[in-house]
This record gives C-alpha cells, structure tokens and sequence, in this order.
C-alpha cells in the first residue's frame, strides 16, 4: 500500500512540475501575457503616428498653403516674384 502512495505521489509531482515549469505551463503563460501587454502598447503608438500622418496626408491634399509650406521647408522652392532670405545663426 506504501509503493502506491509514492506511486501517485509521483504521478501528481510530474504533473504539477508539467503544469508549472513545463512547455505551454505558468510561466511560458506569464511571458505571452507580457508580451501581449507591449504590443498593445507598441499598436498604441503606432496608431497614434498612423492619425496624425492621416490627418498630414488630408491637409497636404485639401490645403494650399501646407504644401506650399512642405514645398518652402523641405524643398527651399519659391513662387514667382518671392525673394528667399536663408538666415544663418
């Protein structure tokens, strides 16, 4: 009767040692759970970035003056007639 105590005392050491360190166990359970908390995170920002460059995209098609402000800044273009005074610090 004493072999079948540690018998099943074995069997349930094996299974909570599955459950706790093994493949797909509490710990493998914690790590995807972390790693699901900074995606979230990570899409946050990303979704943030993708409005605020919607937001440029419909400016820059709707609006005169900011493509004529992405066409001085990052371009240095002028109209006709304009004089461009570059000041250096």
């Amino acid at each position: 009767m004493r072999y079948i105590a540690y018998f099943l005392i074995l069997v349930i050491a094996t299974f909570n040692y599955q459950l706790w360190f093994g493949k797909g166990g509490w710990n493998d359970v914690w790590e995807l759970e972390h790693k699901i908390e900074q995606q979230k995170i990570t899409n946050e920002q990303q979704k943030q970035q993708n409005i605020a460059m919607a937001g440029e995209v419909q400016n820059l098609k709707d609006g005169g003056e900011a493509l004529m402000e992405v066409a001085r800044s990052d371009f240095n273009l002028i109209q006709k007639d304009e004089v461009f005074y570059r000041i250096a610090d």
